[in-house]
């Protein structure tokens, strides 16, 4: 079965999703901001290509640029 990954706007929207998904019995998992981070690095290493060398400086510029 697929999965949805849903980041509710606030607190009020987060405690009303709770309550729902608990009244339709459905299984849930919250995740932490550090947990959302190591699955979008996960599934990114996945795609990437192992066969090419990128120099420490690009990796270091790209980190840079996606903590704004």
């Amino acid at each position: 079965m697929d999965s949805i990954l849903v980041n509710p706007k606030n607190e009020k929207e987060l405690n009303f999703l709770i309550e729902l998904l608990g009244k339709l019995g459905t299984k849930y998992k919250m995740l932490t901001s550090e947990e959302k981070e190591d699955l979008g690095l996960s599934h990114l290493m996945v795609k990437v290509d192992r066969m090419k060398e990128v120099p420490k400086e690009e990796v270091l510029k790209k980190l840079l640029e996606n903590e704004n």
